[in-house]
């Protein structure tokens, strides 16, 4: 979808808006984008190494303008959000009544967030930050071009997962699980999108 980064960046800034009303005004979050895993050799090239990370066009993994990483798992943050795309499903919405044609286009965007937290900078516990995301989830979002909205957006939550040990395991191979007050779960949510053909060669 031409804007689904838009989309992710709104929930992002909603989070980030809306978050310290349930978390200590004090403690340092990051909340990231969609995300890509990254396979490179080990620094003896005997083994691979795998972990998420914002992939910019010259394929270099970057945390922001000025630093080149992955995303890790860093206690300096007391809550890390980045997101991925899961799946994405098109189809077409016929237009209802005599003589029944294709119109406007329909995506599913089947989306996760990936929520990495410290319990003991948070005072929150995995499914209570899972509460408060979805409380604070945008619901729509409208583009607009000329003045005229060229597509629509209804966001959905989805079903979550707090089996940190397999998360773990999926999204980095090289990882010490030493932190008994580590908060890591996904919460899947859903991209349902609808706009009319064309729209976006000039958008």
């Amino acid at each position: 979808m031409p804007f689904l980064d838009e989309i992710v960046n709104v929930i992002n800034e909603a989070w980030e808006s809306n978050l310290p009303s349930y978390i200590p005004n004090d403690m340092q979050s990051r909340f990231n984008g969609i995300v890509e895993t990254v396979i490179e050799p080990t620094e003896d090239g005997n083994k691979v190494k795998k972990y998420p990370a914002i992939v910019n066009l010259s394929g270099d993994a970057v945390v922001d303008e000025n630093r080149y990483s992955m995303i890790d798992i860093d206690d300096e943050f007391g809550l890390s959000i980045y997101h991925r795309v899961e799946s994405i499903v098109n189809t077409q919405q016929l237009k209802q009544g005599f003589g029944d044609y294709a119109s406007d286009m329909v995506e599913l965007a089947n989306m996760a967030s990936i929520v990495v937290a410290f319990r003991d900078k948070s005072n929150i516990i995995a499914h209570q930050f899972e509460a408060y995301l979805k409380d604070i989830l945008p619901n729509r979002y409208k583009h607009s071009k000329n003045g005229k909205v060229i597509q629509t957006t209804v966001i959905m939550p989805g079903n979550s997962n707090f089996d940190k040990i397999q998360l773990l395991q999926r999204e980095y191979s090289e990882v010490e699980v030493n932190y008994p007050e580590l908060v890591f779960f996904e919460m899947k949510y859903t991209l349902k999108s609808v706009w009319k053909t064309g729209c976006f060669a000039s958008a």
